[in-house]
């Protein structure tokens, strides 16, 4: 997402929150049309490798999935197209921002203050229809080692110093509940 909202996640933490269901959702989505149920790892990362503060996510799936026909196969192949995949990023934060602002919950930034209508803000974010939002796609591989060792990468990390908790949200295929699990870092 543009740097310019960036902003918008440090003053209501509570989006970062939002952040990773809704970008597995956009994968859920376009499954879901071609009937299947995918595998996704995501990630949300609060900084970038230059430490500067940068709120992304990594998400990994597989380019397939259990097929929700009574048949329960595995579809192969399956590829998702990267503008339908940044339109939908794009609509979806630039929505949630908006929502969050109607229903008087979004805390602006300092330098946005002036902005009291929803009019007014709804106007504002629509300049970043316009911007390019950065989504890379890599390429599908089945090298089964590089996969596990680009996941392993962010299950290895460990917690920051001033972070006192890890969250871990899943959605297990068998219930469909989306359940949350907190991992407190010992004191």
């Amino acid at each position: 997402m543009p740097e310019e909202l960036w902003s918008f996640f440090w003053a209501n933490r509570y989006l970062m929150n939002i952040i990773p269901p809704t970008a597995a959702g956009i994968i859920q989505e376009l499954s879901k049309q071609r009937r299947f149920i995918p595998g996704i790892f995501l990630v949300i990362h609060t900084f970038g490798r230059d430490l500067k503060r940068n709120i992304h996510i990594h998400l990994s799936t597989t380019i397939g999935g259990l097929s929700t026909s009574s048949n329960n196969f595995w579809v192969k192949g399956c590829y998702f197209y990267h503008d339908t995949i940044k339109k939908m990023w794009r609509y979806r934060i630039i929505d949630l921002l908006r929502e969050e602002f109607k229903e008087g919950c979004l805390k602006l930034p300092p330098h946005l203050n002036h902005i009291k209508s929803y009019k007014t803000f709804a106007s504002w974010t629509s300049q970043f229809y316009n911007n390019t939002w950065v989504v890379h796609l890599n390429k599908q591989t089945d090298n089964m080692k590089a996969n596990v060792e680009y996941l392993g990468k962010y299950l290895k990390r460990p917690l920051s110093v001033k972070q006192e908790s890890l969250l871990i949200m899943a959605l297990p295929l068998h219930t469909s509940f989306l359940t949350t699990t907190q991992i407190l870092q010992k004191s």
